[in-house]
């Protein structure tokens, strides 16, 4: 078999030291996607569409890869191509909600879909993001997920601390 169809499983949990409506507040502000810089591996953010009405955070954001292929996966994937689309949502009733993500380019070769919580403890926010991920990209499936899944747990844990400036 060329590539795997099992997903992986992806389960972060982060501690973010500004209170969850904040964190929330800056979720749908396109002023805090603005102030994030591209880092290794990613380019900086695009937003597309940001929200919060009747008591929900909508987002849709465009993210890229700006990091540098192995030569074999150059020869299958185009690196300028690597771009996708974080959709959020976050009822602000329950302080859960769901992300997928959609490639804009090799479409069928990448699924993730999550459940997001963000739960308060003592005037910090719990970020919990659990979901599985689907790479079928043939003979380096198992590489790029475990590569995507690192880097979504280095993003997070980027994103927190960014956060955390942001609001102060």
């Amino acid at each position: 078999m060329f590539c795997s169809v099992r997903p992986v499983r992806v389960d972060v949990s982060q501690r973010i030291a500004v209170p969850r409506d904040r964190v929330l507040d800056a979720l749908a502000d396109k002023d805090w996607y603005g102030s994030i810089e591209s880092g290794p591996g990613l380019g900086a953010p695009e937003p597309l569409s940001l929200s919060s009405v009747d008591g929900v955070v909508r987002t849709s954001v465009r993210w890229r890869y700006a990091g540098t292929l192995p030569p074999a996966a150059a020869r299958l994937l185009d690196a300028e191509k690597m771009t996708w689309v974080i959709e959020l949502r976050v009822d602000r009733a329950t302080f859960a909600g769901s992300v997928h993500v959609v490639p804009d380019h090799y479409e069928g070769l990448l699924t993730f879909d999550a459940s997001i919580a963000f739960d308060e403890v003592d005037g910090a926010t719990l970020e919990r993001v659990s979901g599985e991920l689907t790479v079928k990209v043939p003979l380096f499936s198992d590489a790029i997920e475990r590569a995507i899944a690192s880097g979504f747990d280095q993003h997070l844990r980027a994103e927190a601390t960014a956060l955390e400036q942001y609001v102060a």
